[in-house]
């Protein structure tokens, strides 16, 4: 891993050379997620509103980089020509991915406004209140 000495000053977001899975992420494919964090996680930003997410997910990517570049070698099979597109590529899915799960994303059929407290939290709150909130909103339309 670098020292803080070798990362650029202007470098906002620094990831983990572990995924939070657990899943070890390559040198390579690290350095290269590292060079493009700042401006994937900017594009992210459009979509999740959680910076914190989008950092997960490209570690996420990182790591799922990594083990089809092990998978290749160890199969003797034609190596990732750019890592850099790649790994953006799957990063961009794993994106679209959270994106149509996330319940800050979807509206309720019954037209019910979210609380803004609700629809600005992140992380697991809103998770939880939203599924709270769906229960309760499906509750009321089924009777």
């Amino acid at each position: 891993m670098k020292s803080t000495q070798d990362v650029p000053s202007d470098q906002q977001h620094f990831l983990h050379v572990v995924a939070p899975s657990g899943r070890s992420i390559e040198p390579c494919v690290f350095l290269v997620a590292q060079g493009i964090a700042d401006q994937a996680v900017s594009y992210a930003g459009k979509f999740l509103d959680d910076s914190c997410v989008a950092v997960n997910l490209l570690e996420e990517a990182a790591a799922s980089v990594s083990e089809v570049i092990r998978t290749k070698e160890a199969a003797q099979i034609a190596p990732i020509r750019d890592v850099r597109r790649y790994l953006f590529r799957v990063f961009l899915r794993k994106v679209a991915e959270v994106g149509e799960t996330r319940p800050d994303t979807k509206r309720p059929a019954n037209g019910i406004p979210i609380p803004a407290m609700i629809a600005r939290a992140t992380g697991w709150i809103a998770r939880y209140f939203w599924t709270r909130f769906w229960a309760i909103s499906t509750a009321l339309r089924e009777r």
